[in-house]
């Protein structure tokens, strides 16, 4: 289609790139781990194509073969995927143009390593690029995400049974995310933001069904909210 060879298309796909590698091996190890615990293999194919969260995933797996209530599962899951909420937000005013349709595709594609390239890129919506620039950027780079992660279940599927348990590579795609992060982290707010965050992370690790990244989450909502606030009284 002639839509994927603009130039901000292939630009988001290029950016792209670099990240590729954690989230292909983050990929394999995760649906590698799903379909260990003996879900089907359709499900998982399934499951990766529609749910698209893999953190999520993971997580509700267990709960799904213990055949726990269909409640437990969709609290954790929600709970889990909180910090889309935080990251639609984040880039809500980009796409308030479009229609209804087409904000639920962002949303779809919105991954956790997308959404850091889209950022970096487009950290505010003030810029002289056009929104369609903007959205085939986003396009771009999230449809790179999507394709690589499938690519992973893919390996998971023919070849993962293969690959020793020893060859760990399951934090790969959170160093990917940290590289992506870290170096937008500039100034004092967004640092204290980062050090509450980190902060809470470590005290709620233990948490049951994975409440500890919902506390974190709401904890750097709350802590952003606070400083702006302080901010504005100060300014």
């Amino acid at each position: 289609m002639k839509i994927f060879k603009t130039a901000e298309i292939q630009q988001g796909i290029n950016d792209m790139l670099g990240p590729s590698l954690g989230i292909f091996t983050w990929s394999i190890v995760l649906n590698l781990a799903i379909i260990k615990t003996g879900f089907a293999i359709f499900h998982t194919i399934v499951m990766s194509f529609t749910v698209y969260a893999g953190s999520a995933q993971l997580a509700s797996i267990p709960l799904i073969n213990g055949h726990f209530p269909i409640w437990i599962i969709l609290l954790t899951t929600i709970v889990i995927n909180s910090r889309f909420i935080v990251y639609s937000a984040a880039i809500a005013p980009h796409f308030q143009h479009l229609s209804f349709p087409h904000r639920c595709l962002i949303g779809f594609l919105n991954g956790d390593i997308s959404f850091a390239v889209f950022s970096k890129k487009y950290p505010t919506a003030d810029t002289n690029d056009s929104k369609k620039s903007i959205y085939q950027y986003f396009l771009g780079s999230a449809m790179m995400n999507w394709l690589v992660w499938q690519l992973g279940l893919g390996v998971a599927l023919f070849f993962g049974m293969q690959i020793p348990d020893e060859w760990n590579f399951a934090f790969a795609g959170t160093l990917v995310l940290i590289c992506l992060i870290t170096p937008n982290i500039k100034t004092p707010k967004e640092i204290t933001i980062g050090l509450v965050s980190v902060l809470v992370a470590i005290l709620t690790i233990n948490l049951p069904y994975r409440l500890g990244i919902l506390s974190t989450v709401l904890a750097a909502m709350c802590s952003g909210f606070l400083i702006e606030q302080l901010q504005r009284k100060n300014a």
